[in-house]
């Protein structure tokens, strides 16, 4: 897993949003940094909660949240069937589709399990993306 958000330094609130996104789809998701260092500047600050980010950000985290939750059962039975044969949860799409050329090279995309196609949104500034 990774840090939503990461561990050091301070995500811009675009990135922040995109990580929440991304993050509810990854085997192990949280929120998490560094303590909160205090500073003389307000900017170098290191709170990481979703409402630092503002508003959207907070209606962004709860919804992905809430996403994780309801897909809880999905992943329990991806973590029980990886334990017990080793087939990774987050899976390159290559893994499931080998017989297509055209997904050796991406790298962007991703299975969440053997159901869910994860294609999150990269490019700074941008709402949506083709897949």
């Amino acid at each position: 897993g990774h840090d939503v958000g990461g561990f050091a330094g301070r995500p811009s609130p675009e990135l922040f949003k995109r990580w929440i996104e991304l993050g509810a789809f990854i085997p192990y998701f949280r929120n998490h940094t560094d303590t909160h260092r205090k500073s003389d500047q307000e900017v170098d600050m290191r709170n990481q909660h979703p409402w630092t980010f503002g508003e959207e950000a907070v209606e962004i985290s709860k919804k992905y949240i809430e996403l994780r939750y309801r897909l809880m059962p999905y992943l329990y039975n991806e973590f029980e069937e990886s334990a017990k044969t080793g087939k990774p949860i987050q899976q390159p799409l290559v893994y499931h589709f080998q017989n297509d050329p055209d997904t050796r090279d991406i790298t962007d995309q991703f299975m969440f399990g053997d159901n869910i196609m994860i294609a999150p949104v990269v490019e700074q500034g941008a709402t949506s993306r083709e897949v």
